[in-house]
């Protein structure tokens, strides 16, 4: 009977590329937790062919570009998350012995101002039918953390672009990556500060982060692939959700006036805080859809002009995890 590859024996592993869009030859990979993955990571279009035949049969297609692109949705773990920190803000900034404390900002690379890390390989593994298919080049494009008041795991969201898709392989190019032992977070083990205080009546609240690769770098002699992809400035926004208790938010949306937004995740020793120091909201007056609780949604935007940690969004991990 055919055995089919099975989404319950589905793994990603990272691997940290050292050059751009090369998988070392030593592969040191991590495994990560993973919920679902967008089709289509890897796209090669087929271009019509405007040659005239002296008929009406149209002439054989040629190749496009090839486009690595696609997206993982993740638990929030607080170990494992702590890579997608690091090429997604930036390279952290690692102090104490245990619990260690990892700083991440925006430009950042350790103690220095520089890019993202070089990139990632990320291999999916279809392990029921031992077929791995690795990504090179790959950096993260977006990424979106979200926590709610309703029940439900804490998860983040990671769009990807890359270079190319490498042969499929029947192993692994690393038979044993690092795994992680923490649990997943679910929505209640977050808390929200708004302007330094407490906000008792957020239901949700979103921080996206889009770091404005480029993915048009294709160069004659290519093949179709990028040849590099930087980074430019970054967006960093989001939504916040809340029930519509007063008009004290919806005012401060209205004037312009200046906020922050403190979102920690908390499992026992461990913990998560993104803070953006700086934004503004846009205002838009609640909307009232029936007898239920009546909240308002404010989109922000959050920018760095004078604040004290000198980055738009600011990541603070703590865990037991030495270095990433």
């Amino acid at each position: 009977m055919t055995v089919y590859a099975r989404g319950s024996e589905f793994q990603i592993v990272i691997i940290e590329e050292t050059v751009w869009g090369t998988t070392p030859g030593t592969p040191s990979g991590y495994k990560m937790p993973v919920i679902s993955v967008s089709e289509g990571w890897y796209t090669q279009n087929t271009l019509p062919n405007p040659e005239l035949r002296s008929n009406r049969n149209p002439s054989a297609p040629v190749d496009g570009d090839i486009i690595v692109k696609g997206s993982i949705t993740m638990g929030m773990h607080l170990d494992a998350v702590g890579w997608l920190i690091k090429h997604g803000i930036g390279v952290p900034v690692t102090t104490g012995s245990g619990p260690y404390e990892h700083v991440s900002k925006l430009g950042y690379d350790g103690a220095s101002v520089g890019d993202l890390p070089a990139g990632l390989t990320i291999e999916h593994g279809y392990t029921s039918k031992d077929k791995y298919i690795p990504y090179e080049g790959c950096k993260i494009s977006t990424l979106g953390f979200k926590a709610a008041g309703s029940e439900g795991i804490a998860t983040v969201e990671v769009g990807i672009i890359g270079k190319t898709e490498a042969a499929i392989s029947g192993t692994a190019l690393d038979a044993s990556p690092t795994e992680y032992t923490s649990t997943a977070l679910a929505n209640y083990h977050a808390t929200i500060k708004e302007g330094g205080t407490t906000l008792g009546s957020a239901a949700e609240v979103t921080f996206d982060l889009d770091n404005g690769l480029d993915d048009k770098t294709r160069t004659i002699g290519s093949a179709g692939q990028i040849t590099d992809l930087p980074e430019s400035a970054a967006v960093v926004s989001g939504t916040l959700v809340a029930f519509f208790a007063d008009e004290a938010l919806y005012n401060k949306a209205k004037a312009g006036t200046e906020s922050s937004l403190e979102l920690t995740w908390t499992q026992g020793a461990n913990s998560l805080v993104l803070d953006v120091e700086e934004l503004r909201y846009t205002p838009k007056s609640p909307a009232v859809s029936g007898p239920a609780g009546v909240k308002v949604t404010l989109a922000f935007t959050g920018y760095y002009q004078d604040g004290a940690s000198a980055s738009a969004i600011t990541s603070t991990l703590t865990n037991d995890v030495v270095s990433y």
